[in-house]
């Protein structure tokens, strides 16, 4: 019982520092994918993974498409290393956007029953990535050491802050309309949390039905590192909040069973 009030109140507190606070209206997102695992020894495996999303809030039209390849390293137990490329397309937009990331892990036990995981990203983004050249991404994870009876079932929440750095200009300026600074928008401006269950079906096949609410907002920023700002003329407003929730559904396959 002590283990499962640990594992809640973190959730409740996510969920109510996401939800309030925020007026602006939010789009619903669907996100689809497949991935499929390779270890090439018990402490090294090998993924890929392919992501579609679509606007569940505008005629279901497709948003984005993500290839991903990684791969990852378990230094110990509780401590892990990981690295990987992704690339996304957007159908309204020309160009494919490149990302390389490099994340370290670690795990705590609390209660002997709740694995508490804290994660440090990297990442660098091509220049085709207009909003933010480079990313610091702080993460934590919350999940049952042991999957659930029913349904093979692994409840987790997890929570990540995100912090840029570069990207386009923004212009900023004084209330009387004069130029105060033209610099990149560095900060944090994004975090992410999301519900997941995860069932794994068979020693081959898990399935993911996740949750996830992004808000964007200026946390600790000066005057002119802010986004979501007033042109000069007052009259539209300079990289707007990004704010969506998504319902998100994952295929995960080990190659490992396949090629036994």
């Amino acid at each position: 019982l002590m283990g499962f009030r640990i594992f809640l109140l973190p959730v409740v507190l996510l969920l109510q520092f996401s939800i309030t606070g925020y007026a602006q209206e939010t789009s619903w997102r669907n996100w689809l994918s497949a991935n499929a695992s390779y270890d090439i020894n018990k402490d090294w495996r090998v993924s890929a993974g392919h992501l579609r999303s679509y606007e569940i809030s505008n005629k279901y039209l497709n948003s984005f498409n993500q290839f991903r390849f990684g791969t990852s390293y378990d230094i110990t137990k509780r401590i892990g290393i990981s690295a990987g490329v992704q690339w996304m397309t957007l159908p309204s937009s020309p160009g494919t956007r490149t990302r390389v990331f490099l994340m370290g892990d670690h795990t705590t036990r609390i209660a002997r029953k709740i694995n508490w995981t804290n994660s440090l990203q990297v990442e660098t983004n091509s220049s085709a990535e207009k909003r933010f050249r480079h990313r610091i991404v702080l993460g934590t994870r919350l999940s049952p050491r042991k999957r659930l009876d029913f349904l093979n079932l692994s409840p987790s929440v997890s929570y990540r802050l995100f912090y840029n750095i570069g990207g386009n200009p923004v212009s900023y300026y004084d209330p009387e309309g004069n130029l105060l600074a033209r610099q990149s928008p560095d900060g944090f401006h994004r975090h992410r949390l999301q519900l997941n269950a995860n069932s794994k079906i068979s020693d081959l096949l898990r399935i993911n039905l996740y949750f996830m609410m992004q808000r964007e907002f200026n946390f600790l920023s000066s005057d002119t590192r802010k986004i979501n700002i007033p042109n000069r003329t007052k009259t539209s407003t300079i990289r707007p909040f990004d704010n969506y929730n998504v319902i998100g559904l994952s295929l995960n396959l080990d190659i490992n069973e396949l090629i036994k």
